[in-house]
């Protein structure tokens, strides 16, 4: 079952047909949604066969066994988010879309099971430390090899080349290979947060920390993604307290109870090179102050699509109006400034998890 997770979430990241029109998000909708049925499957049989077992033999329960079986808090919480998602297909106002998902996002119910079948395969296959570090060195690995893509993608740019590349005042956003810089900008910063984490924990070789760190920073700031910004500095403020954790049960014993100078030496030497190449390259420049001038740049289509997404909720409040339905309603409650902004633009999306959420799947969920 591990490989199963492990193969998923590879597929996830680095998968796309190239032959596709959409090459990029068709084939991760099909990995997660194939794959993570399957997982779910295993999983519930897996848990089964565990409670049978004891009965058949009459025996006790293994400790380890009953570990896995046992339900946590997070279990229940993924229960409940595939049941709303459920319910709220269901209720759709587009029943075939919110199964589906939209051509472009693929966001649907059937997704929706896959994420639910990985947690529960990788929740099931993983019951120790050591098998889920291994797991999320696999996923970095995955993540590590999209940001070497994009990095070649920026070497190799060209207008005929790449025609519909995203760009911003004249620079490219590279994307890698999960087709947006968004996309991108936030799966470096995750594992930008967790090899952080990692180094400190497993006394990993200084090299492959130091080509890490490097590797997942710069991409996050080359796809000059705000989001992914943001993730980078919060990922990294909650890494940081997790090594505190971490060297105080000596997971670095030859560096117990000596003062963390170094390190806020090396934060503040990282801040201090950060800002001076946001203050000296105009696009880096240009993108920090539109979030915090949301009148400016992007900020001002982004206002108004907000204000959709909440009409839109108000409209069907507690199931929302079904899953990956955004596009279709939009035109009902575009607001005028948003025409002015974008004319005749149609976002698949919120721009917002949480308002997106809200209109497409209600306060339920």
């Amino acid at each position: 079952m591990i490989h199963g997770v492990r193969a998923a979430l590879v597929l996830a990241i680095l998968a796309y047909a190239p032959a596709l029109i959409e090459q990029f998000e068709t084939p991760k909708a099909a990995v997660v949604a194939v794959l993570g049925a399957g997982l779910l499957a295993a999983a519930l049989a897996s848990v089964l066969g565990a409670r049978a077992a004891p009965a058949a033999v009459g025996g006790g329960r293994s400790a380890r066994g009953d570990a896995l079986a046992r339900w946590h808090t997070l279990d229940l919480c993924i229960l409940a988010w595939l049941g709303v998602a459920i319910a709220s297909t269901a209720t759709s106002v587009a029943p075939t879309i919110s199964l589906h998902g939209d051509s472009d996002q693929r966001a649907g119910l059937l997704v929706s099971i896959g994420l639910a079948g990985l947690f529960a395969a990788t929740r099931r296959a993983t019951p120790d430390a050591a098998s889920a570090r291994r797991t999320l060195d696999v996923c970095l690995g995955a993540i590590a090899a999209a940001c070497l893509v994009a990095l070649w993608q920026l070497a190799t740019f060209d207008r005929a080349r790449w025609e519909s590349a995203p760009e911003y005042l004249g620079w490219y956003r590279p994307f890698g290979s999960l087709g947006h810089a968004n996309l991108l900008g936030l799966a470096a910063a995750a594992g930008f947060s967790a090899m952080l984490v990692l180094g400190a924990a497993r006394g990993m070789a200084r090299v492959w920390r130091v080509a890490g760190l490097l590797l997942f920073a710069a991409t996050t700031v080359l796809t000059l993604s705000r989001a992914a910004w943001l993730a980078l500095v919060a990922g990294s403020l909650a890494a940081l307290m997790v090594r505190r954790r971490l060297r105080g049960r000596a997971a670095e014993p030859e560096r117990r109870g000596r003062p963390g100078r170094a390190a806020l030496a090396w934060s503040l030497a990282g801040i201090l090179l950060a800002v001076a190449i946001v203050a000296a390259v105009e696009p880096l420049r240009a993108r920090v102050l539109e979030m915090v001038a949301l009148g400016s740049g992007s900020g001002r289509s982004r206002r108004e699509i907000w204000a959709s997404a909440v009409a839109m909720w108000r409209a069907h409040p507690w199931l929302g109006s079904g899953p990956d339905t955004f596009r279709l309603l939009f035109d009902r409650f575009q607001t005028p400034g948003y025409w002015r902004a974008e004319w005749g633009a149609a976002p698949f999306h919120a721009h917002s998890i949480y308002l997106d959420t809200l209109a497409t799947r209600g306060v339920s969920r």
